[in-house]
């Protein structure tokens, strides 16, 4: 990645609090990643009857995080917070709809083609179960 593009990185870390900067020692810290989206609930139960644009929910984005942290690490919450905002979508608003369209935009920021494989192998399953409750409405 070109520098421009490492240093937004860096700037988000930092403001999600998963980076911070020593005044003494090394110049940065890695500091552990957070166990789940930042204002996604742990649990919630989904309603019976489904609308049409319901949210894909919190199961799916801890499952969404889980799996892209595998893939490229802490600034995983990062990279879906930052394509959440691009699809104008928040974690307890993001449509069903736009969950494949989310996973596909995070698949693109892996560099690392096996690592991108394996994102997009891991979130098949949860796709295919937010198409099916879709389908249940």
């Amino acid at each position: 990645r070109d520098a421009l593009s490492v240093s937004r990185v860096l700037v988000r870390l930092v403001g999600a609090g998963l980076l911070s900067i020593a005044k003494d020692g090394p110049a940065v810290q890695a500091q552990p990643a957070a166990p789940a989206l930042r204002g996604v609930p742990r649990a919630e139960v989904a309603p019976a009857a489904a609308a049409p644009n319901e949210a894909a929910g919190p199961v799916f984005l801890e499952r969404l995080d889980e799996a892209l942290r595998l893939a490229v690490g802490p600034i995983a919450s990062v990279a879906v917070e930052d394509q959440l905002k691009r699809l104008g979508a928040s974690p307890a608003s993001l449509a069903r709809e736009s969950a494949s369209t989310l996973v596909e935009r995070l698949a693109a920021e892996i560099a690392d083609p096996r690592r991108r494989v394996a994102f997009t192998q891991a979130m098949l399953p949860e796709l295919r179960h937010l198409a099916k409750r879709a389908e249940a409405a």
